[in-house]
């Protein structure tokens, strides 16, 4: 029976479910079209590449077909998907919410059946209105119109922010998430405590309202609301909700502004 331990990593829509000795190499990219890149210390071990495209379904038969004639192997039919599991090509290719989906190792993977299950196991999903962000400790559903605009993807401290794409709150500065992580908690929590850490983290815009006094959340978290004005008729209601993983000794944190009128 194997010890290793997996997390999860969920970028724009699918999962992928890897051993913790994989981090992320490389990304970029949007929901349209992006690649992400999975290593341990020695070497890549996993690429995710998707595009937007017309037909996609007839599109992934052709990219199989192609790669069949290339190589001389035959794709076994998983469900929609087209798997290739040989030395010369190791990969899934299928089509979900419209993109293309290829995800490949370079390399002999033995968890691989585990994470190529967990793959397909997660497409249905892209359909849905939110979306499931994982990676270092974040687990957060975001509507799927909502756009990454920022992001640190580093095992210690990790970074998401999110914003809809709507005009009016794009003009408003508003209808946003930002989630995150970091690590090594019980240093952090050396000389202070949850509430004296958040209060410390929080950086309350102009023209905000005082943070409400933070409360408890559950068994180690805390949380606090306030307001920032804007124009005549609206504002944003911020909530910050801090907590404290002690098993996976991180601390996690969610920053949620809503659009409201006054």
């Amino acid at each position: 029976m194997s010890d290793t331990l997996f997390h999860n990593i969920s970028l724009f829509g699918p999962t992928l479910e890897v051993p913790d000795s994989y981090n992320v190499r490389f990304f970029h990219g949007d929901a349209r079209e992006g690649v992400i890149q999975l290593a341990d210390l020695r070497t890549i071990r996993l690429e995710l590449r998707w595009r937007t495209q017309r037909k996609a379904g007839a599109a992934v038969l052709d990219l199989a077909k192609r790669l069949e004639k290339k190589h001389g192997i035959t794709a076994q039919r998983v469900g929609d998907a087209y798997v290739f599991d040989a030395e010369k090509l190791r990969a899934v290719l299928t089509a979900a919410d419209g993109r293309v989906l290829e995800l490949h190792w370079p390399l002999a993977c033995e968890h691989r059946n585990r994470t190529q299950a967990a793959f397909l196991a997660s497409l249905p999903g892209l359909a849905e209105p939110h979306w499931r962000w994982q990676v270092y400790g974040i687990d957060a559903r975001v509507p799927r119109r909502y756009a990454l605009a920022e992001w640190q993807m580093l095992p210690g401290r990790t970074t998401l922010h999110f914003a809809d794409t709507h005009w009016l709150s794009r003009l408003r500065n508003t209808n946003r998430v930002s989630v995150g992580t970091f690590s090594m908690a019980e240093r952090l929590l050396a000389r202070k405590n949850l509430t004296d850490f958040a209060i410390d983290m929080l950086k309350p815009p102009k023209a905000a309202s005082k943070p409400a006094a933070w409360q408890p959340a559950g068994e180690a978290a805390v949380t606090t609301s306030f307001r920032a004005l804007h124009r005549v008729m609206f504002a944003s209601h911020h909530t910050l909700t801090v907590t404290h993983d002690k098993a996976a000794n991180r601390i996690y944190f969610e920053h949620r502004i809503e659009q409201r009128k006054r």
